[in-house]
């Protein structure tokens, strides 16, 4: 779209949000300096945290860091594969008889942290710091530490390397008086610690696997030595300055394999490109990231809570992008970050229902690829999970337990619940159905929503034969949900030329029976409350972050100060059903005859006709901006101001239908225009219009075009402090002085 139609001023732009004569559409999407804006959200400690459960997270999906400084600056360091199995390897595909020990004790599942480091100082750096600032920044995935202490001052930089899997951290202090400077590994485990010539690590053979962690130090020249079995070193001769860059690696291998020639490759690879470089990568992976979606929220000035919620989707967001890049899902219950050595609220298990609700917010956040690590693990499961039910229950199909190791193996008490592999499958349909993907269709979607339906089909064949229900006696949910799945089977078997034309005769008469279309939508049972009232949102809401306990960090974390990355996500879905959501023209209380013929075709990927409903649960004096995902390929950028949307631009990844709630309301009239264009004008309750890929269309008042506006971009400030509404709080305040 050409942006002569817009005014041409241009102005930053902070809190409150905007005038109704400003906009930040571009002409494509909402401009925003997402470095200055996303430094507003950086998480701020004015307080030395001197307890782990205070500690700052870091990661790149695979290796995570936890900072806090209790007089030294310590971090635990965990790993995404380490796990602990109780007896030795079985290749997944490796069938388990019946009532084998492995499957009989949950607690014997373990993930371990791969150890900790500290830097230690005598006289300390740390200890009693006339000045502190602790600050993670969400938009750099960097930490960074200054302390001035009457002994000296000291300045940290903290990343986990997205693209080399090393700990980085960039170590400055300067002092009247020198100082001893000592780097040590520690582990709490009997394990092998070794220190050679400038490098110190562990090695430690697990059951199943071998891993290695190995630290060395660029820029100063070190002396390797060992306190006890359980504490190695490297020390640095006296001075009253030092400037070093450490670099740590965490390698796992199989149990015949050799991880301490892993993890040195990765800090040759490291130390190689030098800390500048790596740096400079890091924060280019996750500027590009960042790139992908947008969010603002403006509550006004009597109501903080809108902005409190944004700074917390920027953190959550960053917190499930940083535990997702590894081959397995990640466990929600302490996630790349636990601090109290080896300790989780719960065994290493995964728990069906918190990976949906992990994998809930991502369509429309347009993030489908912190998804991965999930689908992979359902993916890989999908055969043994297949030879287990064929084995078992002498059915076809794959049945998922709600609860099973990363073998496979269920530890449910019973095996009646038998739809959570189908509801996961609906939720990786709703995945591709976001950001279409030929690869996600065909290798991932379509092999697992198959073997799931297949299993739920001969499942409830097999109940219904020994136990005839009605259908009222019958779980709707389920009903409705086995409905979706057969539309999307039939849909995507044609669509990609499957010759099953006798399976899919069976579909179309299990469909038939089934009664025909019935809403099935796969995240209403993660939403931890509903609300019809958009005005006690708020307060619900509120009233739910205080009961999950949230921390000074941004997430939740009910037990053992360890996050909680389902609950993070639970908090994601429920901001975006303030903004975007997917209805189904019944649930509308629409007939044909209210709207135009077209919006009665068949919705994207052969679902029922549905409609994007824009701004469905914003409080009326709350204002908002955000580039969100929409089902159909679409990425919908839109504006409110105190209720009152601006615009809606619509961008096409793949062509078309749009079907879009009117946000005006039915009656009023709107605008549809592709570039300078207009395509339509119309004002029916639903607008409907074809696109093509790579379009962007501007919907907007007739009475009130954009042409109007003054265009500008979204600016924001530093945060300089922690934030507090109520009593939940973001960051740590400085002590008051006497």
């Amino acid at each position: 779209m050409s942006s002569n139609r817009f005014v041409t001023a241009t102005r930053p732009v902070t809190y409150p949000l905007l005038s109704e004569g400003a906009v930040a559409f571009n002409g494509s999407t909402i401009s925003v300096d997402h470095s200055s804006y996303m430094a507003q959200h950086d998480l701020v400690y004015h307080m030395m945290p001197t307890l782990s459960a205070l500690a700052m997270p870091l990661g790149d999906g695979d290796l995570g860091a936890m900072v806090w400084c209790p007089e030294k600056l310590t971090v635990q360091l965990q790993k995404a594969d380490l796990w602990d199995d109780p007896l030795p390897f079985l290749e997944p595909s490796t069938p388990l008889e019946p009532g084998e020990p492995i499957a009989t004790n949950a607690e014997s599942w373990r993930m371990l942290s791969a150890g900790q480091l500290a830097i230690d100082c005598t006289p300390s750096l740390f200890a009693e710091p006339v000045r502190y600032e602790q600050r993670l920044s969400p938009y750099s995935a960097t930490l960074h530490i200054t302390s001035d202490s009457p002994a000296g001052s000291c300045q940290v930089t903290a990343f986990v390397a997205a693209n080399t899997g090393v700990l980085v951290l960039r170590y400055q202090d300067q002092s009247l008086r020198n100082v001893q400077r000592r780097i040590e590994v520690s582990l709490w485990r009997q394990a092998h610690l070794f220190a050679l010539g400038e490098t110190i690590g562990i090695l430690q053979a697990l059951a199943d696997r071998r891993y290695a962690l190995m630290a060395r130090v660029q820029g100063r020249e070190v002396k390797a030595g060992m306190r006890d079995s359980h504490h190695v070193y490297l020390e640095i001769a006296p001075s009253r300055s030092c400037d070093f860059t450490l670099y740590v690696a965490v390698a796992t291998v199989p149990r015949n394999g050799d991880p301490v020639s892993a993890a040195r490759a990765q800090l040759q690879s490291a130390m190689a490109k030098g800390y500048d470089t790596l740096l400079r990568e890091h924060r280019q992976h996750w500027a590009a990231f960042w790139q992908k979606s947008f969010l603002r929220l403006d509550g006004g000035e009597y109501d903080p809570f809108a902005a409190y919620l944004e700074n917390l989707w920027y953190l959550n967001l960053y917190y499930l992008a940083a535990c997702a890049r590894s081959a397995d899902a990640p466990l929600p219950n302490g996630a790349l970050w636990l601090s109290q050595q080896d300790k989780r609220p719960h065994p290493a298990l995964y728990s069906g229902t918190a990976l949906r609700t992990l994998l809930a917010p991502l369509p429309v956040a347009n993030h489908p690829e912190i998804g991965v690590p999930i689908v992979e693990t359902y993916h890989r499961l999908l055969p043994t999970m297949a030879a287990k039910t064929s084995r078992d229950m002498g059915l076809g199909g794959a049945y998922f337990p709600e609860r099973f190791n990363r073998l496979g193996q269920s530890f449910d008490a019973s095996c009646t619940t038998h739809n959570n592999g189908l509801y996961t499958a609906l939720l990786l349909w709703q995945l591709w159905r976001h950001a279409p993907d030929p690869f996600l269709l065909k290798e991932r979607v379509y092999p697992l929503l198959r073997a799931c339906t297949q299993f739920t089909l001969e499942q409830r064949e097999a109940m219904r034969s020994n136990n005839p229900l009605s259908d009222a006696q019958e779980d709707f949910r389920e009903r409705a949900a086995l409905s979706r799945a057969l539309r999307a089977l039939l849909w995507m078997s044609t669509t990609l030329d499957i010759g099953e034309e006798e399976t899919r005769a069976q579909w179309r008469r299990a469909l038939q029976e089934l009664g025909g279309d019935m809403p099935f939508d796969p995240l209403q049972d993660l939403l931890p409350f509903s609300c019809q009232n958009a005005e006690q949102l708020s307060m619900q809401l509120r009233q739910w972050l205080q009961e999950r306990h949230q921390t000074p960090q941004g997430w939740l974390a009910p037990e053992m100060h360890v996050p909680q990355l389902d609950y993070s996500a639970q908090l994601l879905l429920i901001i975006q059903s303030l903004l975007l959501r997917e209805e189904s023209l019944p649930s509308l209380a629409l007939t044909r005859s209210d709207i135009n013929p077209i919006a009665w075709e068949e919705g994207f990927g052969g679902e029922v006709p549905t409609a994007i409903h824009l701004f469905p649960s914003l409080p009326s004096h709350w204002s908002a901006a955000f580039t969100l995902a929409a089902p159909g390929g679409f990425r919908v950028s839109a504006e409110v101001l105190e209720g009152k949307v601006r615009y809606i631009a619509v961008r096409s990844l793949v062509g078309g239908l749009c079907r879009l709630v009117n946000p005006w309301g039915a009656g009023a009239t709107v605008r549809i225009l592709d570039g300078r264009q207009t395509l339509a004008e119309v004002s029916g309750p639903i607008l409907a219009f074809e696109t093509v890929a790579g379009g962007t269309y501007l919907i907007e008042r007739s009475d009130f075009p954009l042409s109007r506006a003054v265009r500008i971009r979204f600016h924001g400030r530093r945060n300089e402090a922690c934030k507090t509404v109520g009593r939940l709080l973001l960051g740590l305040p400085a002590l008051p002085t006497s």
